[in-house]
């Protein structure tokens, strides 16, 4: 289970470096549905 974290952290981290400003909610959405 940790390491799944880890792999979403990860992967949530490099989403937002990859747009710090639209993604945001999307990303939350995202979250949120699974």
């Amino acid at each position: 289970m940790e390491s799944g974290l880890k792999a979403i952290t990860s992967s949530v981290n490099a989403e937002l470096k990859e747009d710090e400003t639209g993604s945001n909610h999307n990303l939350l959405e995202k979250l949120q549905e699974s």
